[in-house]
């Protein structure tokens, strides 16, 4: 999962759930919210979607990360430096200016 489509189950959680930070000050939201980044983005991004929807209908309170975390399967996984090289590689092979961010 990326930082973009991690920020998309946070943004999924507040929908579903739109008073689960009512009683938290702004500090503990930013802190709550990085904490579930760092998680969220070792984990595999449809099925934590699809185990959020799926939690969502049987619970009127918000998930913690434990119940949707879904861990990546390394096996198939890329690591950094695989990517970038990859990405690099075919930037310089199509003319395209790189950028990996």
């Amino acid at each position: 999962m990326d930082n973009y489509e991690a920020c998309e189950i946070i943004n999924t959680i507040d929908s579903l759930y739109p008073n689960r930070n009512n009683t938290k000050s702004v500090e503990e939201i930013k802190l709550q919210f990085k904490y579930w980044i760092s998680i969220l983005l070792t984990s595999e991004y449809e099925k934590t979607k699809n185990k959020l929807l799926e939690y969502s209908k049987n619970n009127k309170y918000p998930p913690s990360i434990s119940d949707i975390y879904s861990p990546i399967n390394m096996i198939n996984q890329k690591t950094y430096e695989e990517e970038y090289f990859e990405r690099y590689a075919n930037c310089i092979k199509s003319g395209v200016e790189f950028s990996f961010i």
